[in-house]
Order: structure tokens, then sequence, then C-alpha cells
């Protein structure tokens, strides 16, 4: 009977996964999606190497003569966010959205794929698998790509969990060793941060020769060989890509120490497990911040001291392997470390737990089966409630980002949602670009909205910054036709004259509101 009941258990939980990502799946293929300004600069760089462009170079129109371009290469971010689905979406023929589409369906499939046989891996019995994985399909950054295209984090999550895999298996082989360089390769390909992942997984691995307690000239021999496949992950990485531009972890803007830098890292991890940052952020800060407030110590004091409490339980109840726990505390420190002297250094890294998403991976199993340990009824039923409550938050969340999306057009040319324009303004987007085809110079606030143009150059301003920095917003030179398609909020007033006096070859420019919340700007 008891087999029976866990075999009913077990395949219940099977059809929950399986039709949770379905729904997902589905809806993302009904209905378009949006993206992030992140990977817009990326897919501008892919639409350059479209148009014969060099590999990865972001062309934008010189400041200093408006009517040529400047090239930089793009190191901010890695270059997987764009070439995949844009080589996806020029395999089948189809437009960039149907690649946003197919790379988010591809790889978060793949992704709690490798999070099941990894979590299998550590010795996890099968319905704390099931379970955790059900709860995977139920996190916010897990739903997020269905209804908004985010780059790096779908891809990073579609091949962390195969490469830790790998390193929990790993065997002292060429073959082994080779994957796991390969593996580091595309992880990197697909998110900068995957480096952290890959000195996670190395650490990881010399670990557990030292717990093996083997001879010293064995672990020096074993510890050379770890070290060369190391350098021949990082050497091309840095000779081909990083050394060419600037990256987040190296802007740096001074240090600074405060309790906010260390407990954030610290606490966020667990929290990002079950979307309950998502939960405070919406509540406390509905409009996105980079850095947050000192004042949100009073949530992530306590955070902090539930995941030591975690920590703590996880070592002496011994949940899952000695590879698991090996894993989950190299994986934390490190990260823990990491970030906490980004943050005092003032990196250019944002307080966002889609960071420590991979992290908290690692915490899922664990967590899951200490509830499933719980003795105490009361308790046991509370926070099985509560994560319930976590998981019924993240469909909503993720209900409410597809229906706008299902009620808005999308781009022409692209595919994409735009979420900053409305119909109106997407459309006399798309007739300007039409009718002045290789005349043109559109000014636009974000580098999403800038893939609809398809026959003209554009230039990325974020208007809303124009006070701040004014005198870094000057641009010289006249081209055919100059279009500013400006919020109405910032097209008058102070923000408006800083805009129009930004453009130092344009003495005026003629207005036109084109809806609501929409303004062009017409360079005379």
């Amino acid at each position: 009977m008891v087999n029976l009941n866990r075999a009913r258990t077990e395949q219940l939980l099977w059809i929950a996964i399986i039709a949770a990502l379905a729904i997902a799946c589905v809806a993302c293929l009904l209905v378009s999606v949006s993206t992030f300004p992140d990977p817009g600069w990326g897919f501008l760089t892919w639409k350059n190497m479209q148009h014969g462009g060099g590999f990865n170079l972001l062309p934008g129109p010189d400041p200093h003569n408006i009517t040529k371009d400047t090239f930089k290469f793009l190191t901010w971010w890695s270059p997987g966010q764009y070439l995949v689905p844009g080589s996806i979406a020029s395999f089948i023929g189809t437009k960039i959205g149907w690649g946003m589409v197919i790379t988010t369906v591809v790889f978060t499939l793949s992704g709690v794929a490798g999070c099941y046989f990894l979590f299998d891996k550590l010795h996890f019995n099968r319905q704390t698998v099931l379970f955790s994985i059900l709860v995977l399909c139920c996190q916010v950054q897990t739903l997020l790509p269905f209804s908004v295209y985010n780059g790096g984090e779908v891809l990073i999550f579609g091949v962390a969990p195969w490469f830790w895999f790998c390193c929990v298996d790993f065997k002292l082989k060429p073959f082994r060793l080779l994957l796991l360089v390969l593996l580091s390769w595309i992880g990197f390909i697909a998110k900068l941060s995957f480096l952290l992942v890959a000195v996670c997984g190395f650490l990881f691995i010399f670990f557990g020769w030292i717990g093996k307690r083997i001879t010293f000239k064995e672990l020096l021999f074993k510890t050379s060989w770890l070290f060369i496949a190391g350098l021949t992950i990082v050497v091309p990485i840095f000779l081909l890509f990083l050394q060419k531009g600037n990256n987040p972890s190296a802007a740096v803007n001074g240090f600074n120490f405060s309790w906010l830098n260390i407990l954030y890292p610290a606490a966020v991890p667990l929290l990002t497990t079950f979307s309950a940052d998502e939960v405070f952020n919406q509540l406390v800060h509905p409009v996105f911040l980079e850095n947050l407030p000192a004042t949100d110590l009073l949530f992530y004091i306590p955070a902090f001291l539930l995941v030591v409490f975690v920590l703590i339980w996880i070592f002496y109840k011994r949940i899952g392997s000695n590879a698991y726990r090996r894993l989950l505390f190299t994986a934390y420190f490190f990260f823990l470390c990491f970030f906490t002297v980004q943050y005092c250094r003032h990196a250019a890294i944002s307080m966002e737990g889609r960071h420590f998403r991979i992290l908290g991976l690692l915490f899922l199993p664990g967590v899951v089966q200490l509830i499933r340990q719980v003795k105490i009824y009361a308790v046991k039923t509370a926070l099985q409630v509560l994560l319930l409550g976590l998981c019924l938050f993240a469909w909503s969340d993720y209900y409410n980002r597809w229906n706008i999306n299902r009620e808005q057009t999308p781009g022409v040319n692209t595919r994409v949602i735009q979420d900053l324009l409305d119909d109106e303004t997407l459309l006399k987007i798309h007739q300007l670009d039409t009718q002045y085809a290789q005349q043109a110079l559109f000014v636009l606030m974000s580098p999403e909205i800038a893939m609809e143009i398809e026959h003209n150059r554009t230039l990325i301003v974020p208007f809303d910054s124009m006070t701040k920095n004014p005198k870094n917003q000057i641009y010289d030179g006249r081209v055919k036709k100059l279009f500013l398609i400006v919020p109405v909020e910032f097209a008058h007033g102070k923000t408006g004259k800083l805009i129009k006096a930004s453009f130092t070859g344009y003495k005026s420019f003629s207005e036109e509101k084109i809806s609501d919340l929409y303004v062009l700007l017409t360079g005379l």
C-alpha cells in the first residue's frame, strides 16, 4: 500500500510538472514576448552583424558628427543572449521574436531536465526531486522568460545544472576534463557570470580530493591538471573577449562598506529560490531600484538568520549526499564573498535576485527535504501553505505579464512586444522608417525599441537621465531627417529644452503629438 501511494504521488507530481511546463510553453507560442533593455543592446549588435558588420560590434552615431557611426566591441553582456535566438531565427527564416520564444522553451526545458538529473545525482529521493522540480516550475524567474525574454538569465539556467552535474560525476579523465572546459565556454557565451559557476565547480572538485585524504603527490598531480583546464577556460576568454572592453565587475566607483552589502548576498539566494524576494520587491519597491535603501535591513537581517538556520540544519541533518553539502557550501560562500566585494566596490551590478538564481537552485532540494521531514503537523502545514502561496504568486505574476503582452500588438519587423510603446507610436515609427529609408536618424529612449527600425540608424538616449548629466549628452552634426520619439513627460519643461539643446546642429524642432504618451520632435 505504501509503495502504491508513493507511486501515485510521483505520478501526480509528474503530471503537475508536465502541465506547468506545457501551459507556459503553449502560452508563450500563442502570444509574443517582450524583452528587457540588456538583451536589446545585443540585438542591435546582431542587426549590425546581419547587415555585414563585424562580430559583436555595437554601432552608434558619433557624438562629434552624427552623420557617421562608431563601433564598440560589446563586452558588458555575453554574446549568447542575441546569438542563440538570432541564429535560430535566421536558420528557420523567421523573425527574431520567434527566436526568443524557441530559445526560452529549449533552454528552460534543458534547465529543468538538468536540475532533475543533478538532484537525483546528489542522492535525494524521488519524491523530493519531483517536489523540487515542481517548485522550480513555479518560480518567478522560471516563468519570466515566457513573457519577457531575459537573455543570459534563461541561457545560463539551461547550462549551469548540467555543468554541476558533470562536476559531481567528475573523474580525472581527458574526456571528462574536456567536457568541463567545453561547458564552461558554452556557459560563458550564455552569460558572463557563468565564470562564477565554473569556479565553484572546480573548487568543489578540489575540496573533494582533499576530503579523500589522498597523498600530497597525487593531490598536486590532479590539481595541476585542474589548473591547466582552468587556464584553457580563462585565457581565451580574457584574450578574445574581456580585454576588449568593460564589464560590470570591472566598472567600480570607490569602496564603501555597509551591512546591506553583506546581508543582501547572504540572504537573497534562499529567497530567490522560492520567489520570496519578488514578493518583497513588489510590496516595498514596485519601481525598480538598482541599489536598495538601508531600511531594507529590516527584511534582510531576519532573512539572513533564516539562511543560517537552513544551512545549519542541512549540515546537522545530513541532507542529501556529502557531495550536495560540499557543493552547496562551496558555491554559497564563494558567491557571498564575490558579491560582497563587488557591492562594496560599487561595481555596476544591481541588487537583484536574478544574479543568485543559479545558486538558489542548490538550496531548493535541501529545503524541500527539510520541509518534508518536519514532524510537527501545524508547522509542516504552515510551511506547505506558504510554499503554495509563493508558487501561486509566481503564476499570478506570469499571467499578468502574459495578459499585458496579449493585449498589445507585436512589432511588424520583429514580432516582439514593445512594452514601452503604445500602438499609435509603434505604427508611426514603422511609417517613418519606411517613408524615409536610409535618410533618417531615430532618437529613442531604449534599445529594444530600436529593434523595430529596419531601414535607418538609431541613437539611444535615456531621456530620464538628461538632467543628471546634460554635458555628456551633446551631439554635433546634421542628418537629412532627425526624429526624436519622446515620452510626453520629457518633451516639455527643463528636460525638453535639454533634449533639444543636445543636438547642436538644429536650431528648432517641430512637434507632433503621436498619442497621449508620446511626442514626435523633428529637427529643422
